[in-house]
């Protein structure tokens, strides 16, 4: 079918078959199942899109001007190429010198930004014992193609963790319903109290869930008009670079743990194995899956 294709459009004029073609990082590499060797092919070439916040017309302009790789780009000039504005291409420079010297040295490299209010670090609130940290795993490809967050977690301060679990949904709408339940009445004890979550995602999803199920609209309003919710993930970004490609929490683990993670065995490891892993589980029904894919969100 393939071959098929390329040899029509050839045959139009619209492809040149015999053309060298590259990969080129897109949102759905992650569910890609060539993911793995182009991975490989841009660590080999040094590729521009593993700095961390490049985006495919940064590369483009970067290219056009000379600077092919992160190391060209770490050790470039002054001068800004045609296509970028010297802000974006100074912050891009820099993430790249961040990056090759913590590959070129034995740890992990940040650099603080500079202070501006209410911004990075000054977004964060002052600490409270009734804080709450919260993480959704959810499964892309269960249900009808709605996908199903199949798991809400929630740690306290004192490492007490609480889950929500929903694998059909009837029990989605009742998991989002006694979170947001459970959320509002540690917020009425706790009046100083926030909920923290590393990228927009969990927010979303309960946007998402309690319009999709008609449920705990009001309590889910309350909260974000009471400005509960922190999003750590901004105060990464605003508040310092990390010598990573990427700045997804794994990648953070070097910095809070001195390590990162990587799967073993049975061990979940990151999102996708945790997909990967509740899928194992809905055609085994095997409840140690279940208790490894907790104990990932827990961490």
């Amino acid at each position: 079918g393939l071959e098929w294709f390329v040899d029509a459009r050839a045959e139009s004029g619209d492809v040149d078959p015999a053309a060298e073609t590259e990969p080129v990082p897109v949102p759905q590499c992650s569910r890609c199942r060539w993911q793995g060797q182009c991975g490989e092919a841009w660590l080999a070439s040094d590729d521009l899109s593993l700095v961390a916040g490049m985006r495919r017309r940064h590369r483009d302009a970067l290219r056009a001007g000379g600077v092919g790789s992160v190391a060209a780009l770490a050790a470039a000039g002054d001068a800004v190429p045609a296509g970028l504005s010297r802000p974006t291409y100074e912050k891009l420079r820099r993430q790249a010198r961040l990056q090759v010297a913590e590959r070129e040295g034995d740890r992990a490299r940040y650099e603080l930004l500079p202070y501006a209010p209410g911004r990075g670090l000054a977004r964060l609130p002052e600490p409270d014992r009734g804080d709450l940290y919260l993480d959704f795993e959810g499964d892309p490809f269960a249900g009808d193609g709605t996908g199903r967050e199949y798991l809400a977690g929630v740690l306290d301060r004192a490492h007490r963790f609480d889950t929500w679990w929903a694998h059909d949904e009837a029990a989605e709408a009742t998991m989002v319903a006694r979170l947001l339940e459970f959320l509002l009445d540690r917020w009425r004890d706790h009046p100083g109290m926030h909920v923290y979550h590393y990228a927009p995602y969990e927010t979303a999803a309960l946007k998402r869930l309690t319009g999709r199920y008609g449920v705990a609209e009001a309590e889910l309003d309350a909260l974000l008009r009471g400005g509960r919710f922190v999003d750590l993930y901004g105060v990464v970004k605003e508040g310092l670079l990390i010598g990573k490609s990427s700045y997804s929490i794994k990648k953070l683990e070097d910095l809070y743990w001195g390590h990162t993670r990587h799967g073993q065995g049975d061990e979940v490891a990151d999102a996708m194995s945790s997909v990967v892993e509740y899928e194992r589980w809905l055609e085994s029904g095997d409840s140690t899956i279940l208790q490894r894919i907790a104990d990932y969100n827990r961490e």
